[in-house]
């Protein structure tokens, strides 16, 4: 599809944020998932990643 010039902008939604300890993973986080050739969202625009894993973990 990519060949083709068709784009489905897949963005993967990161349960990190400002706040805690997953802060300083950030940029490495965001970094390899672009590199993969996606989009990436982070807290607080990252609403599937927090709604899944607030499920899990409350």
């Amino acid at each position: 599809l990519e060949k083709e010039g068709i784009d489905f902008g897949i963005s993967i939604h990161v349960d990190a944020g400002k706040n805690g300890q997953s802060s300083k993973l950030i940029p490495e986080i965001v970094g390899w998932i672009k590199a993969c050739g996606f989009g990436c969202e982070t807290k607080p625009n990252s609403y599937a990643a927090s709604s899944i894993a607030d499920k899990y973990t409350k």
